[in-house]
C-alpha cells in the first residue's frame, strides 16, 4: 500500500523550453517597463524641481540687479549735489550769472534723482527712512545755497561765511546718509549673490542628475 501511495503522488514535470523562454521574456519586459516608468517619473520630478529652482534663481538675479540699480542711484544723487555746489560756487566766485541756469538745472536734476532713489527703495523701510533724511538735508542745503546766491547778488559778503559753514555741515551729513545707504546695499548684495549662487549650484546638480537618469 505504501508503494501504491507513493506512485499516486503527483510528479513535477519540467516546463518546455519554449514556455520558459516566454515566461522569462515576460519578466524581462515587465522589469524594463518598470525601469522605464521609474526613469520617466524621476525625470519629471527633476524637471519640476529644476523649474522651481530656476524661477527662484531668476528672482534672486532680479534682486541683485535691483541692488546695483540702487547703488547707481545713490552715486547719481551724490554727483548731482556736487554739480549744484560747483555751479553755485562758480557764480559766487565770478559773479557771472551764466552759472545760474546751470545751477537751476542741476537743482532740478538733484530733486529728480532723490525721487528715483526713493522709488527704488520702496521695498526697504530702512532705506526709505534714509531717503527721507537725505531729502530733508537736501532741502535745507538748497535753502542755504539760495541764501548764499541772494547775498551774492546784493554783494553782501558778511554772512557768507556762516552760510558756507552751514553748507559744509549739511554736506557732511548727506555724505553720512549716503554712505550708510551704500553699506546697507552692499550687505544686501552679498546676501543676494550668495542665495543666487546656492540656487545655481542646486540647479546644476538637478540637471546633472536628470541627464544621468536619462542615460
Amino acid at each position: 500500500q505504501a508503494r501504491w501511495r507513493l506512485s499516486r503522488q503527483p510528479q513535477a514535470f519540467p516546463l518546455p523550453a519554449k514556455t520558459m523562454f516566454r515566461f522569462n521574456r515576460m519578466t524581462a519586459n515587465r522589469k524594463a517597463r518598470l525601469a522605464f516608468t521609474s526613469a520617466i517619473a524621476l525625470l519629471f520630478v527633476s524637471g519640476v524641481g529644476a523649474l522651481f529652482t530656476f524661477s527662484d534663481l531668476k528672482g534672486d538675479e532680479h534682486w541683485v540687479a535691483h541692488t546695483h540699480a540702487v547703488q547707481d542711484a545713490i552715486a547719481d544723487v551724490e554727483t548731482a549735489a556736487i554739480r549744484v555746489s560747483r555751479a553755485r560756487l562758480g557764480y559766487m566766485l565770478s559773479g557771472n550769472e551764466d552759472f545760474l541756469p546751470d545751477y537751476q538745472a542741476h537743482v532740478a536734476s538733484l530733486n529728480a534723482r532723490i525721487q528715483k532713489l526713493k522709488d527704488l527703495t520702496k521695498d526697504n523701510p530702512t532705506e526709505q527712512a534714509n531717503c527721507n533724511r537725505l531729502e530733508e538735508l537736501t532741502k535745507e542745503r538748497m535753502r542755504v545755497w539760495e541764501d548764499s546766491i541772494r547775498l551774492g547778488r546784493n554783494r553782501r559778503l558778511p554772512g557768507q561765511e556762516a552760510l558756507t559753514a552751514q553748507g559744509v555741515s549739511l554736506a557732511d551729513q548727506m555724505t553720512s546718509v549716503t554712505q550708510a545707504m551704500r553699506e546697507a546695499e552692499e550687505r544686501l548684495l552679498i546676501e543676494r549673490r550668495s542665495a543666487a549662487d546656492r540656487l545655481l549650484t542646486a540647479l546644476i546638480a538637478i540637471v546633472i542628475t536628470a541627464f544621468s537618469l536619462a542615460l
